[in-house]
C-alpha cells in the first residue's frame, strides 16, 4: 500500500493526532469501497495481520472516521464487523 501525504486529513480536527502511515492508508482504501469491508479483506490488500488491522480500524471508528456495522448471520458463529468510511 502506497500513502504520499503524512500531514493529517482534511476536515480532521485540530485535536486529533496526525494518522500514521498505516492508519491513513486502510482509511484512504476504505474511503475507495463503494461498500462495507471487513477486517479479513483489508488485512489481505494491506498486507498486514488482521489485528493489526483491527487496531487501526477500532482508532478510525472512535475517531469518527468509520463506521462499523455486523454482517448478515449467515450460518453458525458470530456474524463478522464491516467496516466504511
Amino acid at each position: 500500500m502506497t500513502v504520499e501525504n503524512n500531514g493529517p486529513l482534511p476536515g480532521s480536527g485540530s485535536h486529533r493526532v496526525p494518522l500514521s502511515r498505516q492508519r491513513r492508508g486502510v482509511l484512504q482504501y476504505l474511503r475507495g469501497q463503494s461498500g462495507s469491508v471487513t477486517a479479513t479483506a483489508l488485512a489481505q490488500v494491506c498486507a498486514l495481520h488482521v489485528n493489526t488491522v483491527r487496531e487501526h480500524l477500532d482508532a478510525l471508528v472512535d475517531d469518527g472516521l468509520a463506521a462499523r456495522e455486523r454482517s448478515a448471520p449467515a450460518g453458525r458463529g458470530r456474524p463478522a464487523w464491516r467496516y466504511r468510511a
